[in-house]
C-alpha cells in the first residue's frame, strides 16, 4: 500500500535512469544520501521548520493552484517509504544503486576520482567545490539538454620554487 503512494515518483526516476541506459548508452549509478553530516545540523533544522510551516499553511485553507503546488513542494519530506519505493523500482529495473555514508555528492566525486564513474548529473552546485572534472547541471530528459560545467583552475597558490 505504501509503495503505491510513491509509484509515480519511483516510475519517473526509473524512466530517467533507463533513458540514460537506452538513449545515451550510459550506465547510471544512483547514489542516495546517507546520514546528515554533523556540520549540517542547523541547515537540516531550518529545512524542517520550512517544511512544517508550509504544511501548516496548507491546512484547511483554499489556495490558488500555483500557490498550493509551491507549498506542497516545500512541505514534501523524503521519508523511508519514499526511498524504499524508489530503491525497489531501481533495483527491479537493474539499475545500480549505492547508499553514501553521508551526502551523495561526496560519494559521487569519489567514484569519479577512482574511475568508476565519468560524469555527475546534478541540480545543485556542490560538485564545484568537490573539484569534479565535469558535471551536467539542469539535465532535461525531455529535450536532451544539460549545461555542462567543466572544472578549471580557479586560483593558483605560489609554488615553493617561486619564493
Amino acid at each position: 500500500v505504501l509503495e503505491r503512494k510513491y509509484r509515480r515518483l519511483a516510475e519517473s526516476i526509473v524512466r530517467r535512469a533507463r533513458q540514460l541506459q537506452l538513449d545515451f548508452k550510459v550506465t547510471p549509478i544512483v547514489v542516495f544520501d546517507g546520514a546528515s553530516p554533523p556540520g549540517k545540523r542547523g541547515t537540516a533544522e531550518r529545512r524542517a521548520a520550512i517544511r512544517a510551516a508550509a504544511a501548516a499553511e496548507l491546512q484547511g485553507v483554499e489556495l490558488p493552484a500555483a500557490q498550493r503546488e509551491k507549498l506542497e513542494r516545500l512541505a514534501a519530506a523524503i521519508d523511508r517509504d519514499m526511498l524504499r519505493a524508489v530503491l525497489n523500482g531501481l533495483l527491479a529495473a537493474g539499475i545500480q544503486v549505492l547508499d553514501a555514508p553521508y551526502e551523495a555528492e561526496g560519494q559521487i566525486a569519489h567514484l569519479i576520482r577512482i574511475g568508476v564513474a565519468d560524469v555527475a548529473i546534478a541540480n545543485d552546485s556542490d560538485f564545484v567545490v568537490l573539484d569534479v572534472p565535469e558535471v551536467l547541471y539542469k539535465a532535461d530528459f525531455y529535450d536532451d539538454s544539460a549545461v555542462s560545467i567543466k572544472s578549471c583552475l580557479l586560483y593558483t597558490s605560489p609554488s615553493p620554487r617561486d619564493s
